[in-house]
């Protein structure tokens, strides 16, 4: 068998270019060097001195937590693809003589940023940099949220923070995404997480500040007392609720008429989830613990805006 070599993995790399490698793109387009401040600042452990094995820079570790999010991996299997994959080696910095982190690591510096309460530092930190930009307009914001999962065999975890929820005919056990979107970005501005059977009308506020122009929000979050609540957080914010009608009080022709001109707006949050749960295989929450699954499910966020910030870059386009 023809041993690797410099040349080779050289080659393969040349011919994955070529091909159009969308982590090498994100490398392009994404400043790394933003978050490492941030990193430094709450992990940084005191000098131990000469010997022992050296730690690996928190920025490889942040990014290989991002490409995890990317391709909805476990740690072990993260660990696997990372010394598979040579696109994946690109991406991070390393090369065939690299010595890779393996799964307790990887699980260890995800556990440091839950701990530390940092991923939505992390999160404001590139949302703050899109805004400097002008990639996030704030000329209006669309709420909704989404079902985020725990796998099966999860399911009876002892004090996890999930709950069970039914959408359709389907039931369901885990968390939610609460999202709020900028409208002609389609950047996720702000989140929360919860478990999965709090109601979505209950967090629409919490997500509201005094920037927001105009909201858009689905039928659910219909109610003249969310209305109060979103005003009460920001009171000149232009209120885009779909109506809903109720039992003996059908929606008329003006109300019916209204909501046609709100969904194209609003649908484009589903947009985003789509593309979550297809080019990013999913929003399976592999972890016990609302502290937790708040980071998995906050990361999986800050990787789909990191692709959404370097297609709009790369287009040089604010709306798409």
């Amino acid at each position: 068998m023809k041993q690797r070599t410099f040349f080779s993995e050289s080659e393969k790399l040349n011919k994955l270019s070529k091909l159009g490698d969308p982590l090498e793109e994100i490398n392009k387009h994404i400043d790394w060097s933003i978050f490492v401040d941030i990193l430094n600042k709450s992990l940084q452990k005191e000098d131990k001195g000469v010997g022992g094995r050296p730690a690996y820079e928190y920025i490889l570790l942040f990014k290989i937590l991002i490409l995890q999010q990317q391709y909805n991996l476990s740690d072990d299997k993260m660990e696997y693809m990372i010394n598979d994959r040579i696109s994946f080696q690109r991406f991070l910095g390393l090369d065939m003589d690299s010595t890779i982190p393996d799964a307790t690591t990887i699980w260890t510096f995800r556990e440091k940023l839950t701990q530390k309460g940092q991923i939505k530092e992390l999160f404001d930190k590139f949302n703050q940099q899109l805004e400097e930009q002008g990639y996030i307009l704030r000329d209006g914001s669309i709420v909704d949220s989404t079902i985020v999962q725990k796998p099966r065999k999860h399911t009876d975890s002892y004090d996890d923070g999930a709950g069970w929820t039914k959408k359709g005919d389907q039931t369901y056990y885990g968390y939610k995404d609460h999202v709020k979107v900028d409208k002609s970005s389609k950047i996720i501005v702000s989140c929360k997480v919860t478990a999965a059977n709090i109601s979505d009308n209950r967090e629409i506020a919490g997500l509201i500040d005094e920037r927001d122009q105009e909201i858009y929000a689905d039928k659910v979050y219909a109610g003249k007392n969310i209305e109060a609540a979103i005003q009460e957080k920001n009171a000149t914010v232009k209120i885009n609720i779909h109506k809903k009608g109720r039992r003996g009080h059908p929606l008329t022709e003006e109300e019916t008429a209204e909501n046609a001109k709100k969904k194209p707006i609003r649908a484009r949050v589903e947009h985003v989830f789509g593309h979550m749960k297809q080019a990013m295989n999913g929003t399976y929450a592999r972890c016990k613990t609302l502290s937790r699954a708040t980071t998995w499910i906050m990361l999986k966020n800050l990787a789909y805006n990191i692709n959404r910030a370097a297609f709009l870059r790369d287009k040089r386009v604010i709306t798409a």
